[in-house]
């Protein structure tokens, strides 16, 4: 019984401690009247700031709270006792507050969240065992953020990986790596550049303390050639890493020579050809430049020029000229990038005639008449037949079918030509084109002598009598072989050498007579000066080796 009585004495002694240290604690305010010592009792706030109207009244007078500096790197342990009475701290400084100075490293006792900056810290110490176990943590979260700074972004050393770069052509996986001098150690943030279909990346990180380089991720398709910028910014520092886009390689998906178009749609074997065009369709185009490309084939020149590609789906067009040399499929190799094709047409031969006495072919029309018309058909055709007309040992034709009929100023006048100029053999000087060459003296004999199988007929309007009328442009001399072939040679006349009172080129005997080259010399007392010729009139037809090589008659072509 004694003994409950003295532990009875001892709690009410310890309660009556507990409630006096409620109403008599050790945080006080300066200055409070009339007591200035007077301890804060039972209340919500232990620092009452604004209950001193007597002191606040005056301006920039007991504003705010002197916080002691404290030197968080060199605070090494915690003062006072965690236990007893007046100076116990049991929570282990959990929830303290300084104002600490210093500015780099961490706190000398517990541990620190990040890196020592100058401000409020707070310690967090959830421990109810000791007072170094806690974290000294910013009281905001950005407190010792720093932005980022150097003293030189230096674009002008940038490099590109990879170190070229082609219009039209995908990069994946690039790499700009751009160096900076005098970083300053800061975090910098992430940032996206977007330029000419390319995307620059750049993760955030952290500056070297000194000089270090930044990096950019960077993928797509270039979509235009030439110089490239690319705007890099650091802080208050930014410039421009250039590179430059080549014009890529030009690319389809397909190119399709099956869908290609010919204008005109049908060639002629031995007729020639002006102002053509060959259209080629293709997909997926890259939009890059191709270059020119030249194709000769079959006596026939296919010229490309250079271009853009659409993007997507388009066509290329070659313009083409010549002479179709053979019949039969003629192919066409079209190349573009890494695609190529053959277009392929069919030339046709109908312009060809297998004739009697001869073993090879001839064609049907004269140099350079209209085709399209009906080689047979004289006084339809009239003088769109006729062809051209040339004079002898020489490539060029001198005169048309609708050349005025009078003197032709400039005529070449000369009685003289090389001797072979053409022959038996093609020479450079042959007009026919390639594949073709004038027929001989003795294979015009050929196809002409009955004992070969040869009918010569007049057909037409009737022959005039007037040579120089020249308006009869429908009567034609026709050679047809026992076998059914059949060559119509119109009376387109001549164009004669000087005359007297003339200067030469005039047209003679059209309607009334044909005349047809050899390419034959003529006699030994006129060779140079003359050639034979296949002549017919109204009535006759023979080898005439008379006609002076200033004239001009029209040429039929034989193969070679």
């Amino acid at each position: 019984m004694k003994q409950r009585f003295i532990n009875m004495k001892k709690l009410v002694a310890l309660a009556l401690l507990v409630v006096s240290n409620l109403f008599y604690s050790q945080i006080r305010v300066v200055g409070n009247t009339p007591n200035p010592n007077q301890e804060m009792g039972s209340t919500s706030a232990f620092i009452d700031g604004s209950s001193q109207s007597d002191l606040n009244a005056t301006t920039n007078v007991g504003k705010g709270i002197a916080f002691p500096r404290t030197d968080l790197s060199t605070f090494t342990s915690f003062a006072g006792s965690i236990v007893g009475i007046p100076t116990s701290f049991p929570y282990f400084f959990d929830g303290l507050i300084v104002y600490n100075i210093a500015a780099s490293g961490v706190a000398g006792v517990g541990s620190t969240e990040g890196t020592l900056c100058r401000g409020f810290w707070y310690y967090d110490n959830p421990s109810t065992s000791s007072t170094t176990t806690g974290t000294w943590r910013p009281l905001r979260p950005d407190q010792c953020s720093v932005d980022p700074f150097v003293t030189t972004l230096d674009c002008a050393t940038a490099t590109f990986n990879p170190s070229t770069l082609a219009q039209g052509t995908a990069v994946t996986g690039g790499i700009l790596t751009v160096p900076y001098t005098g970083g300053n150690g800061a975090n910098y943030p992430a940032e996206t550049v977007t330029v000419n279909g390319l995307t620059f990346t750049r993760n955030g990180g952290t500056l070297a303390t000194g000089n270090g380089t930044l990096q950019y991720s960077f993928s797509g398709t270039p979509t235009t050639a030439g110089a490239m910028n690319v705007h890099v910014t650091l802080g208050d520092k930014s410039c421009d890493a250039t590179i430059t886009v080549t014009g890529g390689s030009p690319f389809v998906t397909t190119l399709d020579c099956s869908g290609a178009a010919f204008n005109p749609s049908t060639l002629t074997q031995g007729t020639a050809v002006s102002g053509g065009i060959l259209t080629v369709p293709y997909t997926g185009g890259n939009g890059n430049s191709y270059p020119a490309e030249m194709v000769t084939v079959n006596g026939l020149t296919f010229a490309r020029t250079a271009g853009t590609l659409a993007t997507g789906n388009g066509t290329i067009q070659y313009s083409f000229s010549g002479t179709p040399a053979a019949s039969g499929p003629m192919s066409v190799h079209v190349i573009l990038g890494d695609k190529q094709c053959d277009a392929i047409i069919s030339v046709s031969d109908r312009g060809l005639v297998l004739m009697c006495g001869t073993s090879k072919k001839w064609m049907r029309y004269n140099l350079d008449a209209d085709t399209s018309l009906d080689a047979d058909d004289i006084v339809s055709g009239g003088a769109g037949l006729h062809g051209n007309y040339y004079q002898w040992g020489r490539a060029n034709a001198v005169a048309t079918p609708s050349t005025p009929s009078g003197n032709i100023p400039g005529w070449n006048n000369s009685p003289s030509t090389p001797v072979g100029s053409w022959g038996a053999i093609k020479t450079s000087a042959d007009p026919c084109p390639s594949g073709f060459r004038v027929p001989t003296q003795s294979e015009w004999d050929a196809i002409t002598n009955p004992s070969n199988g040869a009918t010569l007929t007049r057909i037409g309007n009737q022959f005039g009598t007037n040579p120089y009328d020249g308006s009869n442009v429908g009567s034609a001399l026709q050679i047809t072989c026992s076998n059914g072939s059949k060559l119509t040679l119109p009376a387109a006349g001549v164009r004669q050498g000087p005359q007297p009172g003339s200067t030469g080129g005039g047209l003679a005997y059209r309607g009334v007579e044909g005349h047809y080259w050899s390419s034959t010399n003529g006699p030994t007392n006129m060779v140079g000066t003359s050639a034979y010729s296949f002549s017919f009139t109204n009535s006759a037809s023979n080898i005439l080796p008379h006609w002076y090589t200033s004239y001009a008659l029209p040429v039929r072509c034989i193969e070679e």
